[in-house]
């Protein structure tokens, strides 16, 4: 059926029939068997007595993680000297900054910080000591959240430790839940993070303790199926200090669309134009396109409504100062409202596209940034986040249209 005109979706819907029937069938069974319960009787310890035990140690984890590039490989710097952006977060050791790898941050407002003493195998040992190697849920936790996330019947799964990895700024600890009581295929994970609960700038503010995202695999896995990423659907965190309060879940909301108003004032020049591009570039991509070998692709990525990625805009050579979003009708949409401003910082963040909205009373400070797509599937597309980083899909707030770009906000 590959060659005719069949749905896509359709196709791939009847290809997973048999397999997903059969792993349900596995499911109800593990379920019926309720072995969280089991162990809930007996020692098997619940997640929130593991946040309790990990939030007093936020600080020391961001000591003993990863605070410049040379310590991803596993070692630590050679100098306990450090420099953090007080904006963008991004962390450099002095060695690095001058001599070993010549870095520039020329353009960044960094301050210097001092971390010495820092025993990586000690911090690993002792969080390997808590942590433990199965972990099952509260009841009155997973079992609250919407049906939407297929995942109200996790707390009846047992979740293994798979890997404990360290970060810039954090540690994580990932678990998975499978089925047939344990030894099948995941059908959820949870990871947990000991540190810095979000990526901030050094003045923004940043929180340390502990925070956790569940992601249930069942969307991608059950009918009726889900397709491309899956973002996590609830979390829950615990703030170094606050040890004894009740852990409350956070879950995601449903998804909704919004008109909003997105207004740019003042120009600076784009990525595009600080990398050295000039009209020679878009003028080729022009004349390519008319080409015989070309014409059908650009046509195919037309109808898909990616013609952006072949055509620059007409005003591609700037970017706006600051953006101004206003508008829509739903209070989700208020919590992103405000003037972002355009950082300084280069290099750090995708296509060094980076807008702030500062903190002001209840409202925190927010960062419209380029999420990318990493496999070049598709173009990368801005959202609105909580945090700096784009490798934290749970503190995302908004996504943009995958066809608007930052020197639309300039149009009239």
């Amino acid at each position: 059926e590959a060659g005719k005109n069949v749905d896509p979706t359709k196709l791939l819907n009847k290809t997973a029939s048999l397999s997903t029937k059969a792993l349900q069938e596995r499911l109800d069974a593990d379920i019926s068997m309720d072995i969280a319960v089991t162990h809930r009787e007996s020692t098997l310890p619940c997640i929130s007595s593991v946040f309790n035990q990990l939030a007093p140690l936020a600080e020391e984890a961001v000591e003993a993680s990863i605070l410049c590039t040379c310590e991803s490989s596993g070692r630590n710097s050679s100098t306990c000297e450090f420099v953090q952006c007080r904006r963008c977060g991004a962390s450099c050791c002095r060695d690095c900054l001058h001599s070993t790898a010549g870095y520039q941050l020329r353009s960044h407002d960094t301050k210097s910080i001092t971390v010495c003493d820092r025993t990586q195998g000690a911090f690993q040992s002792k969080l390997q000591n808590i942590v433990p190697t199965s972990v099952i849920f509260d009841e009155d936790g997973i079992a609250e959240l919407s049906s939407d996330h297929r995942a109200k019947d996790l707390d009846k799964f047992v979740f293994n430790l798979h890997r404990i990895q360290r970060r810039r700024r954090a540690w994580r600890v990932i678990y998975y839940a499978k089925a047939d009581a344990g030894t099948g295929e995941p059908i959820a994970q949870f990871v947990l993070s000991v540190g810095e609960i979000a990526a901030k700038g050094a003045d923004d503010g940043i929180q340390l303790g502990v925070n956790g995202e569940l992601t249930s695999f069942l969307p991608a896995k059950l009918h009726p199926l889900v397709y491309g990423p899956i973002s996590p659907c609830a979390k829950v965190r615990v703030l170094m200090g606050s040890e004894d309060a009740k852990m409350m879940w956070s879950q995601r909301m449903k998804t909704e669309t919004t008109d909003l108003v997105v207004e740019g004032t003042g120009e600076s020049p784009s990525f595009r134009a600080e990398t050295g591009i000039n009209q020679d570039a878009p003028d080729a991509l022009v004349a390519n396109s008319k080409t015989k070998y070309y014409q059908k692709i650009v046509a195919n990525a037309k109808q898909r409504g990616e013609e952006r990625r072949w055509f620059y805009p007409s005003n591609w050579e700037v970017w706006p100062e600051k953006i101004s979003i206003s508008g829509g009708s739903s209070d989700a949409a208020s919590t992103v409202h405000g003037t972002y401003v355009r950082s300084n910082c280069r290099q750090t963040t995708n296509q060094s596209a980076l807008w702030v909205r500062e903190a002001d009373g209840s409202k925190p400070t927010l960062y419209l940034l380029m999420q990318p797509i990493v496999s070049r599937n598709g173009s990368d597309f801005a959202v609105i986040s909580s945090s700096i980083s784009h490798q934290d899909p749970s503190a995302i707030l908004a996504t943009f249209p995958f066809k608007w770009q930052p020197c639309d906000a300039l149009k009239p």
